[in-house]
């Protein structure tokens, strides 16, 4: 039966290659489908789009170390424009082409011409695709050990229900062990029921805090890893690419500051002696 299912995929990414060369789509569409694809599981339409990324060479990230490298190429492309701008208006002061108070349009020009700030956030966009994929993959794999089904609104109201009188059984039996972690981890481990599972997916965690357990979450997928090692590994995609996001923000954040509002570039001309220091009209 998989290895049907793996032909029936494998056919189907075809299908996705051979639409996108017919339709040629942007690289932007091209990113929306492979993070909706992602977020569902669509394993065929993500291997259609990673095949015609390549075969066309189409810069789609998908792995961290790739995104960091594409978005710090983007950064320092950017900050030599920004750069380049300062020069351009220098030299017009020095050549004494213009004067300080007509500097300031120029840079204003030069700086809303640029969208120095829209740049930085198109590249903070591209190379934040792999963390929402990562977060996706780790939803998708504790979809499929907890078999969550999604359909019609009556199919989703039966699981709720099922799922809420699943944690119903359940409480009980952790309210005996004042919320005891190991008690939790024995549930999850021996439950067959995919209900009971969501269950203790769903509501453990907060449960688990309320008694007294430190980063519920985070050691609840721990264990988890242990059991279905699947998710060890999307959860530690998940840990690295949310630490990216930390860093790739921090880093679009300063270059916005330094491009945005122009203080980095009024602060280099007033250091070099271009501007009066204390003219502060003039900017």
């Amino acid at each position: 039966m998989a290895n049907i299912t793996d032909s029936l995929n494998a056919l189907s990414a075809i299908d996705v290659y051979d639409s996108l060369v017919q339709y040629s789509p942007s690289e932007a569409k091209l990113l929306d489908q492979l993070q909706k694809a992602t977020a569902t599981g669509d394993s065929a339409t993500i291997a259609g789009i990673t095949r015609y990324a390549r075969r066309f060479k189409i810069p789609i990230v998908t792995d961290i170390a790739s995104a960091a490298e594409t978005a710090d190429t983007a950064f320092q492309v950017i900050f030599a424009n920004y750069q380049g701008a300062i020069r351009e208006v220098r030299d017009a002061l020095t050549a004494g082409k213009i004067s300080s108070a007509y500097a300031a349009e120029l840079r204003g020009a030069s700086m809303l011409r640029q969208d120095f700030p829209a740049q930085i956030q198109a590249a903070v966009d591209k190379a934040l695709v792999v963390t929402r994929m990562a977060q996706a993959t780790l939803q998708g794999e504790l979809a499929k050990i907890a078999n969550s089904t999604t359909g019609d609104p009556t199919t989703e109201l039966l699981t709720e229900l099922r799922v809420t009188r699943a944690w119903g059984r359940l409480k009980p039996l952790l309210d005996a062990s004042d919320g005891d972690f190991s008690q939790y981890i024995r549930l999850l481990g021996e439950t067959t029921d995919q209900y009971e599972l969501l269950a203790l997916l769903n509501e453990g965690p907060a449960y688990l805090e309320l008694h007294g357990v430190k980063s519920a979450s985070k050691q609840v997928n721990q264990r988890l890893g242990q059991i279905y090692p699947a998710i060890a590994t999307a959860a530690k995609d998940a840990h690295a690419a949310e630490k990216f996001e930390i860093v790739i923000r921090t880093d679009a954040g300063i270059l916005t500051r330094i491009t945005g509002d122009g203080n980095g570039f009024v602060d280099a001309l007033k250091s070099e002696g271009y501007v009066d220091p204390t003219a502060v009209n003039y900017f």
